[in-house]
Order: structure tokens, then sequence, then C-alpha cells
């Protein structure tokens, strides 16, 4: 489905990389589990589309394991009066190697015994903020575009279930914003949970939906936006468990060079 001259489009990238100053708690797998570096920032992506009519609508994605309700509520507030509550959609790519934003993988004794949260406010308000000003860029620089949808197969072999009887997913759908045919803005909405780095992991990274936007900007898409699928219990990308913390990285970096192309 697609329609032409309908829409004003404006999308912008804000880094929401932590500072390593002060302890990150890393979110997924087990409590107490501290960022050492940063293997790629962590972004928050918005697409802000108006209809003809002047309606705004926000799609937003955070590179973080999740964002509460009172949080995204914060976002909302803040953007009072620019766009509708109910016409702004925060999500979260579910990455295992972002700082805990849920409270659960934080200070902890003997290694597993939860004793305090590891989320950080100063961290959260800085997120909130960066939302807000990334919202009002895209609607700053918005410029007429045509609006498509694609649903299409994802390569299956990328993906894999380790839950007995569980099943696959292996589709795609993307959002593409395009001007004289050129696509100007790609939203994918892709499932695999964003953890092949694993639990030994000390480094801040999106996991592979950052290699797949990096290399979706050089095949020529200004701005590559990455929503996460149904993930279930356990969409997970097919890395050899064995596989070494380098080898993991290298295949992030294949995984979101292969997924790019194919989406491209």
């Amino acid at each position: 489905m697609s329609s032409a001259g309908i829409y004003q489009i404006g999308a912008a990238t804000v880094d929401i990389t932590p500072s390593l100053d002060k302890p990150v708690y890393l979110a997924g797998f087990a409590p107490n589990r501290k960022a050492r570096s940063v293997l790629h920032p962590l972004t928050a992506g918005v697409m802000v589309v108006k209809d003809e009519e002047g309606g705004l609508l926000a799609l937003i994605t955070l590179d973080l394991i999740g964002f509460m309700n009172p949080f995204v509520q914060r976002i909302k507030k803040k953007l009072e009066g620019v766009i509708p509550a109910d016409r702004i959609v925060v999500a979260s790519t579910h990455t295992h190697s972002g700082p805990d934003t849920m409270g659960l993988w934080g200070k902890a004794l003997l290694g597993f015994l939860p004793v305090k949260s590891g989320v950080d406010p100063e961290y959260i308000d800085m997120v909130v903020h960066k939302v807000v000003q990334g919202v009002h860029q895209a609607i700053k620089e918005s410029v007429p575009a045509s609006l498509s949808v694609a649903t299409f197969d994802t390569p299956e072999h990328l993906v894999r279930n380790d839950r007995e009887g569980g099943g696959a997913y292996p589709r795609g759908v993307a959002l593409i914003a395009s001007q004289q045919d050129s696509p100007d803005v790609v939203l994918l909405n892709f499932a695999a949970h964003p953890e092949t780095l694993w639990e030994k992991n000390h480094q801040v990274s999106p996991d592979y939906p950052a290699c797949y936007r990096e290399h979706l900007k050089e095949l020529g898409v200004e701005t590559p936006l990455f929503f996460s699928g149904p993930l279930g219990a356990m969409l997970t990308p097919n890395v050899n468990p064995k596989a070494t913390l380098e080898e993991r990285e290298q295949y992030i970096s294949q995984m979101g060079r292969e997924l790019a192309e194919h989406v491209f």
C-alpha cells in the first residue's frame, strides 16, 4: 500500500549512550553485570508522520531493554500540545547490552541476589530529554514524501528458537518514506532478540541492530530505524552457543550486513 504527496515525514536519530563515569549495570541475564566499554553507541530513533489533515504520529524506538510506562508518560507530557499522547508510540529494541532501565539487574549479593535497582534516574532524565529533542528535530525537518509498507520473508538461517516446540517468525515489515523513489527512511520490524553478545559481555551495544543500521546507511538510506518484532520465547540470533565473545562480535556484524542487504 502506498500514497504519494499526502504526507509530511521527518526522522531523527539521537545518541542515548550512557556515560561510564559511574557504574552502568547492563540489562538482561544476571544482575551485577557492569559495563566496561562501548562497542557501539545506543540511539533513539524517531519517525514523525503528518497526514493531509495536519494530524501527527510519532514512532520512537530506543536501544534499551525496555522503557517503563512512567518514563513514557514523561515523554508524552513534554510533547503535550505538539502530538496527542495516543499518537506517540515508544518501543524498545530489547538489547541485552544496554543499561538497566527496569530495575532488575543492579547490585547483587553473591552474584545473583538483587539488592539494589540498576536504574540511574539521571540517565532516564537524559533519555527523556533526548527523545523529546529528537521528535522536535524530526518535525522541523519534515518534508513531503510518499509512504509505503512492505511485508516480506526474511532469511530463516539468521534466527533460531531454542525452546522445545518453539515456532519461527521469518517475516519482516518495512515502513518506507521516499522522495522521488529514493528511500530516505526505512523502519524495519524484525524478530530476533538483540542478545548475540550474551552474558559474559561487558560492552554497551544495541547488538546486531547497530550493524544493520550502519550498513543500510552505507547502501544509501539516510535514516534506518529498527523496531523489534514478536520476539517470543525465544527467537534468538543463530550464533553458535559456544562462540567466543570475539566470534559473537563478528556474527552481529555479519547478521546486520545480511539483513540490511536483504531489506534494501
